[in-house]
C-alpha cells in the first residue's frame, strides 16, 4: 500500500531469532535480508518441517512436537516459527 505522506522502511535487524533461525529466513526470503542482532545471540538448530501430508490443523504442529521429541527434544527447549497466517490459524483452531 502506497500513500504520498508515507516512506516504506525495510527492517534489516532481527532482535527476536537467534542467528540460526536468522540464516534460514535469509535463504527463504532473500528479498529480505535479515541480521541477528540483540540479545538473542544464542546458538541453536534449526530444523524444517513441510507437512502436507498431514491434516492441518493442530495435527501438522503434533507430528512435527514427535519428529522433535524423538532426537531429545522438549517443550521447554523447543519454539515454534511458523509463517503463515493460514499456518498459525490452523494451530489455534
Amino acid at each position: 500500500m502506497t500513500h504520498p505522506n508515507l516512506t516504506s522502511i525495510t527492517k534489516h535487524e532481527n532482535h527476536q531469532c537467534s542467528p540460526s533461525v536468522v540464516e534460514v529466513l535469509n535463504k527463504m526470503r532473500p528479498e529480505l535480508i535479515q541480521e541477528a542482532v540483540g540479545e538473542r545471540q544464542q546458538q541453536g538448530e534449526v530444523h524444517l518441517f513441510l507437512n502436507t501430508a498431514t491434516a492441518a490443523r493442530p495435527q501438522r504442529l503434533e507430528v512435527a512436537s514427535a519428529a522433535l521429541a524423538d532426537g531429545g527434544w522438549t517443550q521447554e527447549n523447543t519454539k515454534y516459527l511458523m509463517l503463515t497466517h493460514r499456518g498459525i490459524t490452523g494451530t489455534l483452531k
